[in-house]
């Protein structure tokens, strides 16, 4: 049986599909804008969050991301925090496996 050699390639979490932050990514601009419109409240602003997030792969940063997202008190609070979370994944880097 041949050994083959296996490449690890460094990506950041938004580069990663099953991540949550892959999904908010493209979306951090309206989030920002719909976070300063009166038209769209908390309820709405949280039921946007939790489509865009929706199917993705639970972990515990997953789980305790929704929790923050449940115990919001108002849209600025939660766009801050999708952005941070956006780019914290952004520096945190994982070794994936490459096929050659």
């Amino acid at each position: 049986m041949k050994k083959k050699n296996v490449i690890l390639m460094n990506l950041n979490y938004v580069e990663n599909p099953d991540s949550y932050c892959h999904r908010l990514a493209p979306r951090i601009k309206q989030l920002c804008y719909l976070s300063h419109l009166d038209k769209v409240n908390l309820r709405e602003y949280k039921e946007l969050v939790y489509n865009i997030v929706q199917g993705t792969v639970i972990t515990d940063k997953f789980s305790w991301f929704l929790g923050q997202v449940k115990d919001a008190t108002d849209k600025e609070q939660l766009y801050k925090l999708c952005r941070n979370s956006v780019n914290k994944a952004r520096k945190t880097e994982y070794p994936r496996p490459i096929s050659q």
